[in-house]
């Protein structure tokens, strides 16, 4: 869930930023590190409450919170200033923070003290795995939903097209210059879909995952504090 709900929106956003909205290396750097401080600010509080409130709601919460940054990224455009990257980028951290400490919690609690370096490295395992997954799945939907906008965008681009003719009077497409400028402009309307299409399936996928938290066996209250000790 981590892998596809977390970390693929990591690697979506500054390839979009930086190729789609012009955004500088320190500029795209900068409007993402508010994700950082949501997460860490979330983790603190979550430390504090870990042990009188579920987990597993915990956890559900977290999801709801990122689906929610989810949604509102689905609403990008490529006139849309860097508020929006910032707002949903403290929210998606809050609900990271959320998911990782009360996840980190019940995946140890059933291990005895001497099998949790093997558990730990095997948690990460998972984790890098899923993300590894996550991303390339998301990056492979982006990249071919990208082209096939681009394929249907490009389908108006004629000369008998009167809705292009009255937009554009003065396009050339006898022009090698003007075909390749249009096609720069239909090749980022069609990439911004993409990224929106994406952030929508994420969205919906963030909230198919919320049922799954209630398969997760509830832990005692005693092996739980300890296990946050351990983590500590």
């Amino acid at each position: 869930m981590l892998g596809v709900s977390i970390y693929s929106v990591l690697a979506l956003l500054p390839p979009m930023l930086e190729s789609l909205m012009g955004y500088p290396v320190l500029l795209t750097g900068l409007v993402t590190a508010p994700r950082g401080l949501g997460t860490m600010v979330s983790m603190l509080v979550v430390g504090r409450i870990i042990g009188r409130i579920d987990a597993r709601y915990l956890i559900g919460a977290g999801l709801l919170i990122i689906a929610l940054s989810m949604r509102m990224m689905s609403g990008i455009s490529l006139e849309m200033n860097s508020n929006l990257v910032l707002i949903t980028g403290v929210i998606s951290g809050v609900g990271s923070g959320l998911i990782f400490v009360p996840l980190s919690t019940v995946a140890f609690a059933t291990l005895t003290p001497e099998l949790r370096n093997e558990g730990a490295a095997m948690f990460t395992l998972i984790r890098n795995l899923g993300s590894a997954a996550g991303i390339s799945v998301i990056q492979f939907l982006t990249i071919r939903n990208g082209a096939i906008v681009h394929s249907r965008l490009a389908e108006g681009i004629r000369p008998d097209n009167t809705v292009l003719s009255s937009a554009m009077p003065n396009l050339d497409l006898g022009s090698i210059s003007a075909i390749a400028n249009i096609n720069q402009q239909v090749t980022r309307q069609a990439s911004m879909v993409a990224y929106v299409d994406s952030f929508h399936a994420l969205f919906v996928v963030t909230l198919l995952f919320v049922p799954l938290v209630f398969l997760i066996r509830r832990s005692s209250r005693g092996a739980g504090a300890a296990t946050l000790v351990h983590m500590d």
